[in-house]
């Protein structure tokens, strides 16, 4: 069976504790983006995320390949979040005369 989903929103949702709005802000998504998603994966496995049994039968069948650039993909994203939030304190500090 070919996926027809985003792997990394149930990665999200282990991650989140089953919370659909944290998922969302992790994966830079809108709440309803990710439902929409939920409901995708729910038509193509029959299982839904938003239940933990359903979660864990679908983590148990994703590869070690998909986890890993999930990971991938949140680290780059927090240093990015990191570099980013020092370049605008850097440009703060410039503005008000600090150095």
């Amino acid at each position: 069976m070919a996926k027809s989903f985003d792997p990394a929103v149930i990665l999200a949702m282990a991650e989140c504790n089953l919370n659909v709005s944290k998922a969302a802000k992790i994966l830079y998504m809108d709440r309803t983006t990710v439902l929409r998603h939920i409901d995708k994966i729910h038509d193509s496995t029959g299982r839904d995320p938003r239940y933990f049994y359903d979660l864990v039968f679908l983590l148990s069948q994703m590869s070690r390949q998909e986890y890993d650039e999930f990971k991938y993909a949140r680290k780059l994203a927090s240093n990015l979040t990191d570099q980013t939030l020092d370049a605008l304190e850097r440009i703060g500090r410039k503005s008000h005369g600090g150095g």
